[in-house]
C-alpha cells in the first residue's frame, strides 16, 4: 500500500513519485505474469493502488493549496496590520503611545496579550500588562540591551530576575527606538515562542516608527523655533546716541533652546536690556522662556527699580513654573549718562569694552539662578566710556566641553580687541563652540 503523503508544498514532488513508483511496479510484474488469472490479479492490484495513490496526490494537492492559501491570508493579513499601525503613527494630532493603543492592531500584529508604548515622554499600555514596577522593569530591560529588536521565548530563562516582576508572562518581544523610547509585547498564553514572521514584522514596524518619530520631532522643533522667533524683538529701539545689534544661534543637531535676548523702551526714556537662558531644549524651554520674558517686560514696565522687577520674576515664577531653572541678567541704561545699573540671577558677568579695545568684566552682581531662590537680588552700577559698548551674553557663547569657562571668558575679550565695533557675526564665529549642544546669545549696546 503506498503511504498516505503529508501535505505541503515541499511534498508535492513525491506524491507523483509515489504514482510513477506504481506504475513501474505495475508493468514489471505485468512483464512476469504468465497465465491470464496471474495478468487479471496482478492488473487487479495495481490499479487499486493506482487509485489510492491518486487520491492521495488529489488529497495532497488540496492540503497543499489549503496551506499556501492560508500563509497568503496570513501575510496579507499582517500587511493590513502593518500599514493600519504605520498610517496611525503618522497622525500626529495624536501622541504616538496612543496611536498604538487605541485599536487592536498593534496586539494583533504579532498575536500579543499586551503591550506597551514608551514614546515622547509617557508610557501607554493595552491589554495584559503587569503593574507600574513591572511595566518599569520590562521597558528599561529592552533598553540596555544594546540591540534593536528583543527576542525572549522564555523569560523565565532569559531574564530571570525581570521575570520576577511580570507575574503571568511567558514571552517578550521588544523593539528599541531612539531616545529611550521602546515598543513591548507580552504573551501570557503557551505558546510563547516568538516566530520568524513575527520577528520580521516588529523588525517592519519599528523602521515605521523610528521614520514618525522623526516626523514628529521635527514639527516639535518647527513650532519650538516659531514661538522662539515670535518672542525675539523684532527689531532693536532706536536710541540716540546708541547702537544696539544682538545674534541668536541655536544649538547643533537643530535643537532649539530657552536662551532669549530683549531690549525694551521704557517710558522714564531709559533702555531696559535682557538676557537670560532656561535649562533644556524643546517645546517646554521656549514657552518656560516666553512666560519668563512677559513676565519680566510687565515687572520693568510698572517699577523703576530693577532690583525689584527681578524679585518679582523670581516670586512669580516660583508660583508658575515650578522646577524650572534659568539665569538672567538685566541691565537699565540711561542713555543721557551712559550709566548702567545691572542685576544677575546666576548668569555670566557683563563686558565693558572702551573705544580702543580695552575689556574689562562688569562688578559682579550675583544672586542664585531664578528656580533656586526667590530673593531679591543686588543691584549693581557701571559706565560705559564714549566710544564704548556693552556686551551680555549667554553661557552658550563662551562654554566648551572640557574646557574651563576662563578659557572662553578671554576668548570673548579677544574678539573685540579691534575696538567696540567688532562685528558680531564675527565675535559669534571666534567665541562659539560650532559643535555646541547649547545655543547661544550675544547683546552688543554701542556708545556713539
Amino acid at each position: 500500500m503506498t503511504p498516505i503523503v503529508p501535505p505541503g508544498p515541499e511534498r508535492a514532488p513525491l506524491a507523483i513519485e509515489a504514482i510513477r513508483d506504481v506504475e513501474r511496479r505495475a508493468l514489471a510484474e505485468l512483464d512476469a505474469a504468465v497465465t491470464p488469472a496471474e495478468v487479471h490479479d496482478v492488473a487487479v492490484r495495481h490499479v487499486k493502488e493506482f487509485v489510492d495513490a491518486l487520491t492521495h496526490q488529489t488529497i495532497a494537492a488540496r492540503q497543499v493549496a489549503a496551506s499556501i492559501a492560508e500563509r497568503e491570508d496570513d501575510a496579507r493579513r499582517r500587511e493590513r496590520v502593518l500599514a493600519h499601525l504605520a498610517a496611525d503613527s503618522r497622525d500626529e494630532s495624536v501622541p504616538l503611545g496612543i496611536a498604538l493603543t487605541r485599536s487592536g492592531w498593534t496586539r494583533r500584529l504579532v498575536g500579543a496579550d499586551g503591550a506597551i508604548v514608551r514614546a515622547e515622554g509617557r508610557v501607554t499600555t493595552v491589554g495584559e500588562v503587569p503593574g507600574d514596577e513591572g511595566v518599569s522593569a520590562v521597558l528599561e530591560w529592552v533598553g540596555s540591551r544594546d540591540e534593536e529588536v528583543v527576542v525572549a521565548h522564555d523569560m523565565a530563562v532569559t531574564a530571570p530576575g525581570i521575570a520576577a516582576s511580570l507575574p503571568g508572562v511567558l514571552a517578550v518581544l521588544g523593539i528599541a527606538l531612539p531616545d529611550g523610547q521602546a515598543l513591548v509585547w507580552l504573551r501570557h498564553q503557551p505558546p510563547a515562542t516568538w516566530s520568524e514572521r513575527d520577528v520580521d514584522d516588529a523588525v517592519a514596524l519599528r523602521g515605521h516608527l523610528v521614520e514618525a518619530l522623526y516626523l514628529r520631532g521635527r514639527k516639535e522643533v518647527r513650532a519650538t523655533e516659531a514661538l522662539q522667533r515670535s518672542l525675539l524683538p523684532g527689531e532693536m529701539p532706536a536710541v540716540d546716541g546708541w547702537h544696539l545689534q544682538a545674534r541668536y544661534d541655536a544649538a547643533g543637531a537643530g535643537l532649539v533652546g530657552g536662551d532669549w535676548y530683549d531690549a525694551l523702551l521704557l517710558p522714564t526714556g531709559k533702555v531696559a536690556l535682557v538676557v537670560g537662558d532656561v535649562t533644556g531644549h524643546g517645546l517646554q524651554a521656549a514657552a518656560t522662556m516666553g512666560q519668563l520674558r512677559n513676565t519680566l517686560r510687565a515687572a520693568l514696565m510698572t517699577t523703576q527699580d530693577i532690583a525689584a522687577a527681578a524679585e518679582r520674576l523670581c516670586e512669580i515664577a516660583a508660583l508658575t513654573l515650578p522646577g524650572e531653572v534659568a539665569t538672567v541678567v538685566v541691565a537699565l541704561l540711561d542713555p543721557a549718562t551712559g550709566q548702567v545699573e545691572h542685576v544677575s540671577l546666576g548668569h555670566p558677568p557683563l563686558l565693558v569694552v572702551g573705544p580702543r579695545g580695552e575689556a574689562t568684566w562688569g562688578p559682579r552682581a550675583d544672586a542664585p539662578p531664578l528656580g533656586i531662590a526667590a530673593e531679591r537680588p543686588p543691584a549693581v552700577r557701571l559706565d560705559v566710556p564714549d566710544g564704548g559698548a556693552l556686551v551680555l551674553y549667554s553661557d552658550g557663547l563662551v562654554e566648551r566641553r572640557g574646557e574651563s569657562i576662563r578659557v572662553g571668558l578671554s576668548r570673548l575679550e579677544r574678539a573685540f580687541r579691534a575696538g567696540s565695533a567688532a562685528d558680531v557675526d564675527d565675535v559669534v564665529r571666534s567665541t562659539r563652540d560650532p559643535g555646541s549642544a547649547d545655543d547661544a546669545t550675544l547683546l552688543v549696546l554701542r556708545r556713539g
